[in-house]
């Protein structure tokens, strides 16, 4: 129930009864209004370009959200200093670890400053270490730049580092 709410949510699977609404716009109705604004990361599915590098994927999906170069070059320098990437950026995703490959999916997301960020399971299959870094940026981004975090996770911890409202679905 959780991933397919989220799919929901992002129009990548429609409802079948009902209507959705997501910061005013209707996913199935406004879908190309709506991905500008937003953006998933699906713990277990990739969005990274898998033979690019990590930098250039990056440089594509500011492209394909028509970031501009300087405000793309601002915010991928801010993103690449917070995730602490800078060392593997010129590294082809297919060689990246699951942690690395995490961090990039994350900074890929934020690219377009969403308003929403929807993560399914972001800190699944990742370390202890690993999991409090991605959550400490995360609060920190959605400090920061008022992005709301909509969190889907298993793990007690990632809920209680990063969310203010809870829903269970059982």
């Amino acid at each position: 129930g959780k991933s397919t709410t989220i799919k929901m949510l992002t129009w990548i699977l429609a409802p079948t009864s009902w209507e959705i609404n997501v910061l005013w716009f209707n996913p199935s109705k406004d879908r190309e209004k709506l991905v500008y604004i937003i953006w998933a990361v699906f713990g277990q599915t990739s969005r990274l370009w898998y033979h690019l590098t990590a930098k250039d994927t990056f440089l594509l999906f500011s492209k394909i959200f028509d970031v501009s170069l300087s405000i793309y070059e601002k915010r991928i320098n801010y993103l690449i200093k917070e995730f602490e990437i800078q060392d593997f950026l010129n590294t082809p995703v297919r060689k990246l670890s699951l942690w690395q490959r995490m961090r990039c999916e994350v900074v890929a997301s934020l690219i377009h400053s969403p308003k929403v960020l929807f993560l399914d399971e972001p800190t699944i299959w990742l370390d202890m270490i690993a999991k409090e870094k991605l959550r400490d940026v995360i609060n920190k981004i959605n400090l920061e730049e008022n992005t709301t975090i909509f969190l889907t996770s298993h793990d007690i911890w990632d809920i209680e580092e990063i969310c203010d409202r809870v829903v269970i679905i059982n």
